[in-house]
């Protein structure tokens, strides 16, 4: 019975270390967190990236850390102006919180939550969705192992052949 309760005084005690040092981390470096995401992705893009609101947390999402970004849009390249590329109702980028510290760039996984996305050719076969710059060869590009929409609004249009696909899913896995 001792051994018992040592070892759920030792869990309990292990489990309020790590949200003290969690909570401390949030406070600490958040704020640095997601200036840092977001001047990437906007150093990085050929194309205006809007976000109403950004927040790192080390809970939200765990075990992965996240950047969670509120109504996201982001608009297609300057063939196709005006056009919305893609809507986020709300998105989260999840990083392993020791990716992170090492400044290893991996993102474990992007999660897009009631969205919308238009993907389309013009009549050249010119695509909207190059919206990043070209990097260099030695810079070291991000790592991203799956995209997860939930209840997305997809649509693809290829005017040069004539196609015109438009659908609503539940959940789309991209690995």
């Amino acid at each position: 019975m001792k051994l018992l309760n040592r070892i759920i005084k030792f869990a309990l005690l292990f489990a309020a270390i790590l949200a003290l040092i969690g909570v401390a981390f949030t406070l600490l470096y958040g704020e640095k967190i997601e200036q840092y995401m977001l001047k990437n992705i906007r150093e990085k893009s050929l194309t205006e990236i809007a976000v109403k609101d950004i927040n790192f947390s080390v809970f939200e999402n765990f075990p992965y850390a996240s950047v969670k970004l509120t109504d996201v849009l982001i608009l297609a390249t300057e063939a196709n102006q005006n056009d919305t590329l893609l809507y986020v109702n709300q998105g989260y980028l999840q990083f392993n919180i020791f990716n992170l510290i090492s400044k290893n760039r991996k993102l474990s996984k992007i999660v897009l939550l009631d969205s919308e996305l238009n993907i389309k050719y013009d009549k050249k076969g010119n695509p909207n969705f190059k919206i990043f710059k070209q990097s260099d060869q030695q810079e070291e590009k991000i790592q991203l192992h799956q995209i997860y929409f939930s209840n997305c609004l997809i649509s693809y249009v290829h005017q040069q052949k004539k196609v015109d696909i438009k659908g609503k899913t539940n959940k789309v896995l991209l690995q």
